[in-house]
C-alpha cells in the first residue's frame, strides 16, 4: 500500500498529511437515510468507500500521537 511505503517520509515531514478521497456513499447512515442512493449506487463502489473510510481512521488512530493529519474528504 503506497501509504505505508510513504509513511516514514510522512512521519519526518512538518507537516505529514493523508488525504484520502472518498464519498458519502460510503457512509452507512447516509445509505440508510437516502432511498434515491440505494437506487443509483452500486455496491462495489459504496462498498469501497466505506471500506476507505474505515482505513481512514486506522490510518488517523495509528498515528494519533505524532504531528500527522489524516482526513477522508467527499466533492459534492
Amino acid at each position: 500500500m503506497i501509504t505505508e511505503a510513504l509513511l516514514p517520509l510522512l512521519l519526518k515531514s512538518e507537516a505529514g498529511r493523508i488525504v484520502n478521497q472518498s464519498s458519502a456513499l460510503g457512509s452507512i447512515q447516509f445509505q440508510l437515510s437516502n432511498e434515491l442512493v440505494q437506487q443509483i449506487a452500486p455496491p462495489a463502489y459504496a462498498t469501497s468507500k466505506a471500506a476507505l473510510n474505515m482505513l481512514t481512521t486506522y490510518w488517523a488512530q495509528k498515528n494519533n500521537n505524532t504531528h500527522l493529519k489524516v482526513n477522508s474528504v467527499h466533492q459534492a
